[in-house]
């Protein structure tokens, strides 16, 4: 991936399957305070740190939301 983006990156304990898509939602609200700006998955990528599998999670800047204005 792209080192320019942020990342985080989740134990193995985290990456469970019950257990992966609050960690992520956790890690977002992480990133996003961290960063200064929301952000959204733009990629994860399997770890080995001695033999436990972690996930990186890579983030990107979330694009602005364009609402139509009637006048």
């Amino acid at each position: 991936m792209n080192d320019n983006l942020p990342y985080l990156e989740l134990p193995e304990f985290a990456t469970v399957r019950e257990q992966l898509e609050r960690s992520i939602e956790l890690a977002r609200e992480a990133v996003s305070m961290r960063v200064g700006y929301e952000v959204e998955m733009a990629g994860l990528e399997p770890i080995d740190r001695d033999g436990h599998a972690h996930m990186r999670v890579y983030w990107r800047r979330k694009p602005a939301e364009l609402r139509i204005v009637r006048c």
